[in-house]
């Protein structure tokens, strides 16, 4: 609970704090940047997902539930710089 009248950045629950939590962000965003298209936020998980991964593909499809084929195919489409 806060001391005081304000409220600060420390009172308020983990969860609801910015960059709290993955809940929070969406591909390095903050909610309040959203709405973003679908195409986005496709792009967006599949760069997560290579940088999570070290940039290993086969690892990356496998995670996002993809073959390679059309993991290599959304990576050409979105222009994506793999590491």
């Amino acid at each position: 609970m806060a001391d005081g009248d304000e409220i600060e950045l420390e009172d308020l629950p983990q969860g609801v704090r910015p960059g709290g939590n993955r809940a929070d962000r969406v591909g390095g965003r903050e909610k309040a940047d959203l709405p973003i298209s679908l195409k986005e936020a496709e792009r967006l998980a599949i760069e997560d997902a290579l940088h999570y991964n070290g940039g290993r593909r086969k690892q990356t499809a496998e995670i996002l539930g993809i073959g390679e084929k059309g993991l290599f195919n959304k990576i050409k489409e979105y222009h994506i710089d793999v590491p």
